[in-house]
């Protein structure tokens, strides 16, 4: 089964998207709230892609990615970026951290990054038209 790992500062959106990810995927959701222990989960989960919010009180999505890519066992791992406030400087930004520029607006909905799971990783058939980009390693 297919492993999603979501960091995001609120508990409440990570239970809705686990929720709505494993019933639309049937893939398995974990959650992070803490960004500081984002890469020590991700050894542990192994995940076949990473959610990241952008903006958290403990470390920005972008330094979280950072670390990500340093890790040799976490640098392929495709990272999707999840935020509601992310602008066209702060993308500039997380590509020069060592990504492509490339995330999901929380304003598209649950839907939408099922969407772009779906799309990006072929886990089924995608039918819809999502304004995404998957982060990979450059």
């Amino acid at each position: 089964m297919k492993v999603v790992m979501m960091v995001d500062d609120d508990p409440r959106l990570i239970r809705l998207m686990k929720s709505q990810l494993e019933r639309e995927l049937n893939c398995r959701v974990y959650g992070v709230a803490d960004a500081r222990h984002a890469v020590n989960m991700a050894l542990l989960l192994n995940p076949d892609v990473i959610v990241l919010d952008v903006a958290m009180p403990d470390h920005d999505g972008g330094e979280v990615a950072s670390q990500l890519r340093a890790c040799q066992q976490l640098s392929r791992v495709p990272i999707i970026f999840y935020s509601g406030l992310l602008t066209g400087p702060e993308a500039a930004q997380l590509k020069q951290q060592g990504c492509r520029q490339t995330y999901v607006s929380k304003l598209e909905t649950l839907w939408g990054l099922t969407s772009v799971i779906r799309r990006e990783f072929n886990w089924c058939s995608a039918d819809a038209t999502v304004s995404s980009v998957l982060l990979q390693p450059t």
